[in-house]
């Protein structure tokens, strides 16, 4: 049984855009919101079969008003946004 998925993982990799490495974007993409997408996938048939439970994100308004040195972290945050 399933009561309460809540997706709160998160990393950071600040660096300026101009500064960004490839990896620095991907990881921070693949922990916020490729993370949260396949736990509460992973989750959902149980969630449907038992008619009940909730899930739960945990985002930021970096992924609305944006941080310096943050792009990837800004991207990754409207991304939950998107997902929920």
């Amino acid at each position: 049984r399933i009561d309460v998925l809540v997706n709160n993982a998160g990393i950071l990799r600040d660096k300026t855009f101009a500064n960004m490495e490839d990896a620095d974007w991907d990881l921070v993409y693949r922990v916020h919101v490729e993370g949260a997408y396949k736990v509460t996938h992973a989750a959902w048939p149980y969630l449907r079969e038992q008619n009940d439970g909730r899930v739960i994100f945990t985002s930021s308004t970096s992924g609305i008003y944006g941080n310096f040195g943050q792009a990837n972290y800004a991207t990754a945050k409207l991304g939950l946004y998107g997902l929920t």
